[in-house]
């Protein structure tokens, strides 16, 4: 004989109250409410890699990453980032703000579906050596990698959302978001608008204001952010200049 249908919905909703008691529904809860915000994503949930930092040794002699430092010019930029939509930030080594502005990206193609965002480096190489920053931060939120029978790298984050990393390329299919590497040649980016640009060491591009005309239709309408330590090359100088990114490009 069947069970009465009063017993079936409270096996069901005890089985419910279980799966939301556990362990894992609380990581996806946590997860959910810190992508909420670029702040708690930056500061809660991205974790950095350094080889040379013991601290991110795990008990088990794995690398376990490390948060973000709670220092405050770290809090600012991320400010200024959330109220500007082009911005331009002069660095010096050790200050942690390629890896910010890789957890930035990160965060928009997450939080956000629909977005196309690019990183121009000096060489392609670089762009997919950034793009592997990027990829580590995604491996240390909570979720899980994926085997593929390609062999290609894969994600899938507490949310219940699948990532995959190829060269100079990571994709969220589901959302329809990707991150594109590249290098100052930028040539990808005369055919489609960017929703964001990354332009890191763009004093040590001699193409860099090519690269800026190239870019015009993400900088009108996207966002741009440019990353530096002092350099070789002048075009930086005007855009520190004052002058508004619409005027020079």
């Amino acid at each position: 004989m069947s069970q009465p249908a009063s017993r079936i919905i409270t096996d069901i909703l005890n089985d419910a109250a279980l799966r939301l008691d556990s362990s894992e529904s609380v990581v996806t809860r946590q997860f959910l409410t810190n992508l909420r915000t670029l702040p708690d994503f930056i500061f809660k949930i991205a974790r950095t890699m350094d080889e040379h930092d013991l601290d991110i040794m795990d008990t088990a002699g794995g690398m376990d990453g490390k948060a973000f430092p709670d220092w405050p010019y770290l809090h600012d930029i991320v400010d200024l980032y959330l109220a500007e939509r082009g911005l331009l930030v002069e660095k010096a080594r050790q200050l942690m703000l390629t890896w910010l502005f890789a957890a930035i990206v990160v965060w928009e193609v997450r939080s956000k579906p629909g977005q196309r965002w690019g990183w121009v480096t000096l060489k392609e190489g670089h762009a997919d050596e950034a793009l592997e920053r990027m990829w580590a931060i995604i491996e240390h939120m909570p979720g899980q990698s994926i085997k593929t029978q390609q062999g290609a790298k894969a994600f899938k984050d507490a949310g219940g959302v699948l990532w995959k990393r190829s060269y100079c390329r990571i994709e969220i299919p589901s959302l329809r978001s990707n991150v594109h590497g590249m290098s100052q040649n930028v040539d990808d980016a005369r055919s489609f608008t960017f929703s964001g640009i990354v332009v890191d060491e763009a004093a040590f591009q001699p193409k860099f204001q090519d690269a800026f005309s190239s870019l015009k239709p993400t900088i009108d309408k996207g966002r741009f952010v440019g990353i530096t330590t002092a350099g070789p090359f002048g075009f930086c100088h005007q855009l520190f200049s004052g002058k508004s990114f619409e005027d020079i490009a």
